[in-house]
C-alpha cells in the first residue's frame, strides 16, 4: 500500500499529478498547495473526514471530477469551482 502526502503539491514534486485517489484514509484537512497542482483532472477523497475544502483547490483549472461523498463537509467557500469545468462533482453537502 502506498502512502500519500497531499502535502508534497506544496514542495513542488507533483505540479503534474493528474489524477488523485485518495479515498478511505481518514484524511482531516487537504492542503491549500494542492491548489498548486494545475494539471489536477481528477480528484477522488471520498470516505475520509474532511469537513473544509480549501478556496485555492479552485485554481485547478483542468479539474473535470470530483468526489468528496462520505465526508463531514458543510460548507462550501463562494466561487470555489469557477474556473473549473466539472462534469462531475459528487455529494459534496
Amino acid at each position: 500500500r502506498v502512502f500519500f502526502d497531499l502535502k508534497l503539491c506544496c514542495q513542488g514534486y507533483i505540479v503534474t499529478l493528474r489524477e488523485l485517489y485518495a479515498s478511505h484514509n481518514k484524511i482531516k484537512d487537504i492542503p491549500p498547495e494542492l491548489g498548486e497542482c494545475k494539471a489536477l483532472e481528477r480528484l477522488m477523497l471520498n470516505h475520509n473526514v474532511i469537513e473544509r475544502i480549501p478556496e485555492e483547490l479552485g485554481q485547478c483549472s483542468k479539474l473535470h471530477t470530483i468526489d468528496f461523498s462520505f465526508n463531514k463537509i458543510n460548507l462550501l467557500p463562494p466561487g470555489l469551482f469557477v474556473s473549473c469545468h466539472l462534469s462531475v462533482l459528487t455529494n459534496i453537502i
